[in-house]
């Protein structure tokens, strides 16, 4: 598995600027500590990323539940997530490797940088890059929510609001270290 530095992240992401926003906050955030606290979080400095974001509370391994679903997550895949169990939304197939990659971020901790194609209604395909970095809500205790922020390059079909029908697992998937690591 390969793994990218914090210093490196946003090298890796030039032009994903709701993915840059949200690691430019979260390093505001933490200050000197290994990750923020939930009290740290100052969503205002999210600036346009708000509109890409998505909050997710890992309650336990087979449990990960949307807080918070922005407009522009909704608009793309036509569904507002929030209060569902995100795996419920995963394929079959990707679901235990999804649920090992959260797990690992909470457990570790750690941030990700990923890259999905992604297939629209109209059957144009996109990228999607994201970026998730932990949360605490207690000093001391594991982090239980990861703070995701999504760039989607749009396909030129024509269709530039054509809902997305199918998120696979990452192709490009690598762990973020925050200074404790990676799995």
């Amino acid at each position: 598995m390969r793994m990218t530095g914090l210093a490196d992240i946003t090298a890796e992401i030039p032009d994903a600027s709701h993915c840059r926003s949200l690691v430019d906050a979260w390093l505001d955030w933490r200050g000197r500590n290994l990750l923020p606290m939930k009290d740290d979080v100052h969503p205002e400095d999210l600036r346009a990323a708000l509109a890409a974001m998505a909050v997710v509370a890992v309650e336990d391994r087979d449990t990960v539940t949307v807080r918070v679903s922005s407009s522009e997550v909704a608009a793309q895949t036509g569904i507002n997530r929030r209060g569902a169990d995100l795996l419920e939304a995963i394929r079959e197939e990707d679901r235990e490797e999804r649920k090992r990659r959260i797990w690992n971020m909470v457990t570790t901790p750690c941030g990700a940088i990923m890259e999905v194609r992604v297939v629209k209604k109209s059957g144009a395909t996109g990228i999607l890059r994201s970026v998730a970095l932990p949360v605490g809500e207690q000093p001391g205790e594991r982090p239980t929510l990861l703070y995701v922020a999504s760039d989607f390059s749009e396909p030129h079909d024509g269709h530039p609001a054509a809902q997305i029908v199918d998120l696979p697992l990452a192709h490009a998937f690598r762990y973020v270290d925050i200074g404790a690591g990676v799995p």
